[in-house]
């Protein structure tokens, strides 16, 4: 019988996927009502913040948690590349773009939030700017998917992605895959109905961290838990990376010794 989590299986569970978007909504909820909790994590400096959407989602998707991000004293920064249909030339090159531009102009690296394949943009343009990144997080992104079935969308993904030397430097094997010279978290959900653990997960050293928390995939951008995570990250000093440590009361909603 299968279990309720992608704890051990390569494979999304079929019914959590199909209880992805009442999950969601759920989570959605439970945000507006400990708005107050998310809010007492500590606050930014300032510095940019380039928050990436998921996959076939735009800036809208992210309004909540850029939102938060400035209320916290962040400065969350859109993407500002319409709706994220895969690693096209314009995307890739977009992303680079605007890094760059900020990092001339603010004068400090930039931190990068990705959502799902949003996740896998900011991994890859981390590789390539190190000297320009400060951060990167990342809310359930596939960047180590090994085989189709680590992500239920892979037809979608595969349909959007039609130009192969592209597309190579953000799948398997490619940039975003490998360890990072940057501070990196690594957000997932051992109930995650869309990928598995194991591929937006990856080995632990002193500038990478994986935090499991519960919830599903499509509610990660504002899961009050994931918020508050990014939020306690984003407030780190630069090339520091001490491990995440739930407050106690909330240990119960985190994947906490699976990491």
């Amino acid at each position: 019988m299968p279990t309720l989590t992608n704890r051990r299986s390569t494979e999304p569970n079929p019914l959590l996927q199909a209880l992805e978007l009442p999950r969601a909504m759920a989570e959605f909820g439970a945000m507006i009502g400990t708005a107050g909790f998310i809010l007492q994590a500590p606050r930014g400096d300032g510095s940019p913040v380039v928050v990436l959407p998921g996959f076939t989602t735009s800036d809208s998707s992210t309004f909540v948690l850029r939102s938060i991000l400035e209320r916290l004293g962040h400065r969350p920064v859109a993407w500002g590349l319409g709706r994220n249909v895969g690693p096209t030339r314009e995307v890739i090159d977009g992303v680079d773009a605007l890094v760059r531009r900020l990092y001339e102009v603010d004068g400090r690296s930039v931190q990068l939030v990705g959502w799902s394949l949003g996740g896998v943009f900011a991994r890859h343009v981390a590789a390539r700017r190190p000297d320009m990144v400060r951060r990167v997080i990342t809310l359930g992104s596939p960047y180590r998917i090994t085989r189709r079935q680590n992500l239920a969308a892979g037809w979608l993904y595969n349909l959007y992605a039609p130009q192969p030397r592209v597309a190579s430097g953000v799948r398997r094997g490619g940039a975003a895959s490998r360890p990072l010279t940057v501070p990196t978290t690594s957000i997932y959900s051992p109930s995650d109905g869309i990928v598995s653990r194991s591929s937006c997960t990856e080995a632990e050293t002193v500038l990478a961290e994986n935090v499991g928390l519960h919830g599903s995939h499509n509610g990660l951008a504002h899961n009050p838990l994931a918020l508050y995570v990014v939020a306690d990250r984003l407030a780190l000093p630069p090339g520091e990376l001490p491990r995440f440590q739930p407050p106690l009361a909330l240990r119960p909603f985190f994947d906490v010794g699976h990491g």
